[in-house]
């Protein structure tokens, strides 16, 4: 139970980091749009100032400096904060949406061994280099939803791992090449990829070690998939997941004893 709470909060810790980079770039962007407009109009009431001062040079400061303009000043840099705060309250309600249910493996590869209650993943030691995949049993068309996963084991000679979604499971098939593979999207820890869409290794460095946490936070209502490394804090963005429709996260194996383990 111990284990389960502590692991709960570093998911929810996880997406709160993701969620503060993503929302902190927004705001800065929405924020210098906004600062932008508002020294527009700040610039307009200075003309409109020195335009009445000029045709009439009779007219008292009070009457240019009037409570009016000020209100409308104050009324609009409230409306863009506002804006702002309701902007990051929804973002911050969203990590509640969490589930937690039981997440475990089925295998597509005859090159594949699922084992401890379904929570991991490992291509036999006897077998030949060949991409091998495996999927969760369960998958999602609405919500957000992470999986944690652990990296057992990884050839360090030909790294090569990949991580991600499907939402065309029939089509993946374990024995194409992977520029065939147009039903995928995630990350790769080497030079080729099942995500045609993306570079492979993305912002992620290509220094995949035993023992690497990832987290795999699907949005089905967004259509995105966020890839934290939890070792260095790197994390990735892709939006090439379609909304709302049955997706599975997937994980692709290619060297003998290379494992994975689902965490949560």
């Amino acid at each position: 139970m111990r284990k389960q709470i502590k692991d709960y909060f570093t998911s929810l810790h996880n997406e709160l980091h993701i969620n503060e980079v993503s929302v902190t770039r927004e705001l800065d962007s929405l924020f210098n749009e906004k600062e932008d407009i508002y020294n527009i109009n700040m610039l307009s009431f200075q003309e409109f100032e020195n335009e009445l001062k000029s045709s009439k040079p009779d007219i008292k400061e009070k009457e240019l400096t009037s409570p009016d303009i000020y209100s409308l000043n104050l009324k609009l840099k409230n409306n863009i904060l506002d804006k702002h705060l309701n902007y990051l309250t929804n973002k911050i309600q969203k990590l509640n949406y969490y589930d937690y249910e039981e997440k475990t493996f089925r295998s597509l590869s005859q090159n594949l061994v699922i084992s401890n209650h379904k929570k991991t993943v490992t291509f036999k030691p006897d077998q030949k280099n060949d991409r091998s995949v495996s999927v969760t049993e369960q998958s999602y068309d609405s919500g957000i939803h992470c999986l944690r996963l652990r990296i057992d084991k990884i050839n360090q000679k030909s790294q090569w791992i990949f991580l991600g979604v499907t939402n065309k499971l029939n089509s993946v098939v374990p024995t194409r090449l992977s520029a065939t593979y147009n039903n995928c999207t995630g990350i790769s820890s080497c030079a080729q990829s099942l995500d045609y869409s993306y570079p492979e290794t993305g912002n992620l460095k290509r220094d995949w070690v035993d023992g690497d946490i990832f987290s795999l936070i699907l949005n089905c209502d967004e259509g995105t998939l966020k890839i934290l490394k939890e070792r260095t804090g790197e994390f990735e963005l892709r939006t090439n997941v379609e909304k709302n429709t049955t997706t599975h996260f997937i994980v692709d194996l290619y060297h003998p004893n290379n494992a994975v383990t689902i965490l949560n």
